[in-house]
């Protein structure tokens, strides 16, 4: 079977933000941090890109990438068993 996930995200931009670079200005892994060293701002905007297309490209982006919160359809028969 062909695989449906997305194989054209370069590495850099899936990689997530390291929480401790994030929180405290450093990471004691250094270099070898699976995590990118971004810091970004609590009050900054969201990327308008991420939350596009799920990644962003830019290594050096400021901006919060974080993922919309889709809300779950009722399902219809729950739907009709609560109006009546």
């Amino acid at each position: 079977p062909k695989c449906t996930l997305r194989h054209d995200v370069s590495t850099e931009a899936s990689r997530p933000i390291c929480v401790f670079f994030q929180r405290n200005g450093m990471c004691s892994k250094g270099d070898a941090c699976p995590f990118r060293h971004v810091k970004v701002r609590w009050d900054a905007e969201i990327c308008p890109i991420f939350a596009k297309v799920g990644y962003c490209e830019d290594p050096g982006c400021t901006l919060r990438h974080v993922a919309k919160k889709k809300r779950a359809e009722l399902c219809t028969v729950a739907r009709r068993s609560t109006t009546k």
